[in-house]
């Protein structure tokens, strides 16, 4: 089921706060995207490419251009972190217990962005990887 850009604000501004919860909300709510579970971890996809994954009960790795993270790092260093095993890799942690949900709902759209950028480009067809 995918929500309308307009009811996706409506659910964002309803929520106040992130937790797992409204994360998995705010992330299906965006077109295409699957929630789905590995290892007991939640994982959420778009045609199977990722978008974020659960790392614990109050901390999600989110895959964005290189560019936004280090933007989100700059701008909400309280949110998001880059550990070192995600340093060559298109993630960041953001920490849903830091209050700051319109930081996290920002990076979530990007990690999506990210993923249908390939659909956009190949005029709407599956692209192969």
């Amino acid at each position: 089921m995918s929500v309308s850009p307009q009811r996706a604000l409506s659910l964002r501004a309803k929520l106040p706060s992130v937790d797992l919860d409204a994360f998995s909300e705010l992330a299906t709510s965006l077109a295409g995207v699957r929630r789905t579970s590995a290892g007991g971890l939640a994982r959420w996809q778009y045609q199977g490419r990722l978008v974020a994954r659960e790392l614990d009960a109050t901390h999600v790795a989110v895959r964005v251009p290189f560019d936004v993270r280090d933007a989100l790092v700059h701008q909400h260093p309280n949110v998001f972190s880059v550990p070192p095993r995600f340093a060559k890799h298109m993630m960041v942690v953001a920490d849903l217990d830091a209050g700051e949900d319109g930081a996290v709902e920002d990076a979530v759209e990007s990690a999506w962005s990210l993923q249908t950028q390939d659909d956009v480009d190949s005029g709407g067809e599956q692209v192969e990887q």
